[in-house]
């Protein structure tokens, strides 16, 4: 478990001659194992804001600029930039002489060191958001864009770690000796554990209510057409419409997702999927349009979509074309097959469902069972000894030792049947 102090401290003030590494001691001492500090504003040491007061062209390279720039010092510094959008006034990300930088957001690490450029003097980078770890803050358009952080609360001379909220200390802390603390699973409880170390005062939990005007998603039902906003549970969804004879949901009233989603990746289950009810859906395009795609638009298949390939289109809402059936026989088949997934799948334990895709004609739990991986374990991540297409957490399970448990169930399905099994989930790496 990952723990910040920041926020750590929200509830807790720690006292002031404690050093990280003294916590971290006496954590591990007395609680539960620190296994690593991490220091998140280490990566950012010398990159810092700075504001252009000049640009000019450089007398022998056509691309180059050669700028002024206002680093929060005693006086301003000469950097050569091919930026393709610098101006005067603007608000940038310096790389000072001794930070370290991917070049051109490539290859390995670079340290910056005052150079000349074709003849001119340069100190430090101006950069782009991939030579200094911003792509997720400041996408670029361009590889030759610059960041541009005039519309951020900055000034010259401040650390970029300051200003994205990466000054932060975190603790690693050992998932094996939380098993008898579950009081300690969240920052308050580390927080409270502190407080009793140190003999400070804990503050109280702050109990955030909901507030009572929040807009709920939108559910239209209209004769046999059902339309919901992208947030709703599909497990909602489904028995909502058997509540209203309407019957095409049915094989989602066990899938824990939401409607949208399950609408790009084409859910499905007992050979029924989203594919087969879906009317048409309302989607925010890159370019900020709102349109509406219709069935075919999706070019659907299975448990794939035109959304599914295309993320930068937004799902805000699905239509749903459905058919008539007594309520009765639908609940009847959904509670027959809750049945069946309470025999047949470890729900008991924490999973995300099945893992991969059936290759056709072929069920990928049946492949991984024959192949003898039923039971295999890394770290705490195991392959289920009731469905073999799940990965449970049996306590103590690491998000890299689940990649690692996939890739290699994989790797051995490949090397026994020469079949590339396609992932049904949706992994963040």
């Amino acid at each position: 478990m990952r723990v910040s102090l920041n926020w750590v401290k929200k509830y807790v003030d720690l006292p002031k001659e404690i050093t990280n590494k003294q916590l971290s001691y006496d954590l591990t001492m007395r609680t539960v194992e620190v296994e690593d500090v991490i220091d998140t504003s280490l990566k950012f040491h010398d990159i810092i804001v700075g504001e252009i007061l000049e640009v000019n062209k450089h007398p022998d390279a056509d691309k180059l600029k050669v700028c002024m720039v206002n680093i929060g010092e005693e006086s301003p510094v000469q950097i050569v930039c091919g930026g393709s959008n610098l101006y005067v006034g603007e608000k940038v990300v310096i790389s000072k002489p001794g930070a370290e930088v991917y070049w051109h957001g490539e290859g390995d690490l670079v340290k910056i060191k005052e150079t000349k450029m074709r003849g001119v003097s340069s100190y430090g980078m101006i950069c782009g958001a991939t030579e200094v770890y911003l792509e997720d803050y400041f996408p670029p358009k361009d590889e030759s864009e610059i960041v541009d952080l005039s519309e951020v609360d900055c000034k010259p001379g401040d650390n970029i770690a300051d200003i994205i909220g990466m000054n932060d200390t975190v603790l690693e802390i050992d998932n094996k000796s939380l098993t008898n603390r579950p009081d300690l699973w969240g920052h308050y409880g580390i927080a409270r554990e502190l407080s009793a170390i140190y003999k400070v005062p804990l503050k109280e939990l702050e109990i955030i209510k909901p507030d009572k005007n929040i807009k709920k998603y939108n559910i239209e039902i209209k004769d046999n057409i059902v339309t919901a906003e992208a947030g709703v549970s599909l497990i909602y969804l489904a028995n909502l419409c058997m509540n209203n004879n309407l019957n095409g949901l049915a094989f989602a009233g066990g899938i824990p997702g939401m409607v949208g989603a399950s609408t790009a990746m084409n859910a499905g289950a007992y050979k029924e999927d989203m594919a087969s009810i879906v009317k048409e859906v309302k989607v925010v395009t890159p370019e900020l349009e709102v349109i509406r795609l219709t069935n075919k638009d999706l070019n659907y298949s299975y448990r794939n979509s035109f959304l599914k390939e295309h993320k930068d289109y937004i799902c805000t809402e699905v239509t749903l074309e459905m058919s008539y059936l007594d309520k009765d026989k639908i609940k009847e088949t959904m509670t027959s097959r809750k049945k069946r997934r309470i025999d047949t799948q470890p729900l008991d334990k924490p999973s995300a469902g099945s893992v991969f895709r059936n290759p056709e004609g072929l069920s990928a739990g049946k492949l991984i069972e024959d192949a003898g991986l039923k039971g295999y374990k890394i770290g705490g991540a195991e392959i289920s000894t009731k469905h073999a297409n799940f990965i449970v957490n049996t306590g103590d399970t690491t998000y890299e030792d689940i990649l690692e448990l996939i890739d290699y169930t994989n790797k051995k399905i490949k090397e026994i049947y020469n079949i590339d099994l396609i992932l049904e989930q949706e992994i963040i790496r």
